[in-house]
């Protein structure tokens, strides 16, 4: 559970509470000594002056921010020292942090799935771009803070985070989408997890311009980075493609968790499909409609998705079919229910951006036995690793494998996931080899 890290009436107990002594004595024995002293000091002091004013215009609710600056910088800087004095791991993660709000979104998913590769011990820094001004620090346990920032901090700020960085173990980056350019300066050995080619993911989404911007940045963080992870070899080559002969590992995008089936086709009478998902021009979710027309008559169909009201937008007739069942569900919600179907649906077109990926949903049918139907089989590693799976045109014919023979692709996708965890054990032994520099 997410908490406020201060407060307003202990913001201002610890405002006018701390003195040059606290300054000056609090994080002597640490490398971190400096950061904490002239945060103290400079921000204290200026805070001190102010606060009087902050209360008197809002009661601090609107105008408090800079003292909130002032303590969270203070914060984090005793935590860090904390850290170093009793031999633990501190990582700098560059991504918002994962919460059970939104935990229902697959980036969040690998995100909580990495932050659980480290030590228990280990002290997590996520610093997150927002719009803001300043820094805000947010506390979630004693081993977890946000910090957030813009992506535009004065020179003072821009400072202190670099100083935060190098006094970290490791930097490990999720997706160029959250690259703050100035914790590229840093020594700490550095890590980016692409997630997936954004600037052609960009392009494939109508947005040429942003994909311009996002692509030198892209450049700038592979270069920079002593390590690239991956979701897939596909992904690899990518990458070389990009910047040559760089030292990656593959890890990839979910857990990677076999279910136990809970229901059977056979016994039922009826084939169960399913599709879990949004509904994005990607996701050809016209030619899903086409599909669950087609085959009514003899699959029960239920849709997962954040926008029921838009799954049915341009196709009246799909409110008619009768079993039909389209709803939003949690992840949990879903992963429970996923067992219990046949077959399920990913409609990715042949595009380099699919071509290097690693859907979740993917993932989570093969660990829920679920068969998969694909318009294209040019996703990721599957296909190479002898994953077997229903062309969506057979599907729509009628022409779906008979139970045993659906058995059999159920037994043979299960060794795709041993060989999924494979690659994840060694990805893991790779990304925890921290060297706080790179020599």
């Amino acid at each position: 559970m997410q908490n406020d890290l201060f407060p307003y009436e202990d913001v201002k107990k610890m405002i006018y509470s701390t003195s040059e002594d606290f300054a000056n004595n609090a994080f002597q024995n640490s490398r971190f000594f400096h950061i904490a002293r002239n945060v103290s000091l400079l921000w204290i002091k200026w805070t001190k002056k102010t606060l009087a004013e902050t209360i008197s215009h809002s009661g601090g609710k609107n105008h408090s921010f800079d003292a909130l600056t002032c303590v969270g910088k203070i914060a984090v800087a005793e935590a860090v020292a904390a850290a170093r004095r009793e031999g633990r791991q501190i990582i700098c993660v560059l991504s918002p942090m994962f919460t059970s709000q939104n935990l229902d979104d697959g980036f969040f998913q690998r995100v909580r799935m990495v932050d659980n590769c480290f030590d228990n011990t280990a002290l997590r820094l996520y610093l997150t771009i927002k719009h803001i001004d300043g820094i805000i620090v947010t506390c979630y346990d004693d081993m977890h803070y946000e910090i957030a920032c813009s992506d535009t901090l004065p020179m003072e700020d821009e400072i202190w985070l670099i100083r935060l960085a190098d006094a970290t173990d490791l930097i490990y980056q999720h997706s160029i989408y959250n690259t703050l350019q100035p914790l590229l300066k840093t020594k700490t050995r550095y890590i980016i997890d692409l997630h997936g080619a954004v600037p052609e993911e960009l392009i494939m989404m109508g947005d040429k311009r942003k994909a311009e911007q996002l692509q030198p940045i892209q450049q700038l963080v592979l270069n920079r980075a002593n390590m690239v992870v991956c979701v897939s070899q596909a992904m690899r080559r990518y990458v070389q493609r990009q910047a040559g002969d760089k030292d990656t590992a593959i890890l990839p995008c979910s857990e990677l968790n076999i279910l136990d089936k809970n229901y059977s086709a056979e016994d039922a009478g009826k084939i169960r499909a399913v599709y879990t998902g949004g509904v994005q021009k990607w996701q050809n979710i016209s030619l899903l409609h086409s599909v669950i027309e087609a085959t009514s008559s003899f699959v029960d169909w239920t849709i997962y998705t954040p926008s029921p009201n838009e799954f049915f937008k341009g196709w009246k007739r799909g409110k008619k079919i009768s079993n039909l069942v389209v709803k939003s569900a949690s992840h949990e919600e879903v992963m429970a229910a996923l067992p219990s179907f046949d077959y399920g649906f990913l409609l990715r077109d042949e595009h380099v951006v699919n071509e290097v990926s690693c859907p979740t949903k993917l993932v989570e049918y093969l660990c829920a036995g679920v068969i998969p139907v694909l318009k294209s089989a040019k996703i990721g590693d599957f296909k190479d690793l002898g994953m077997q799976y229903v062309s969506v045109l057979d599907f729509a014919e009628g022409n779906i494998p008979n139970f045993i023979r659906a058995e059999n692709i159920k037994e043979n996708n299960k060794l795709i996931l041993k060989k999924l965890s494979q690659q994840r054990v060694i990805a893991i032994n790779e990304i925890l080899k921290i060297d706080r520099r790179d020599e």
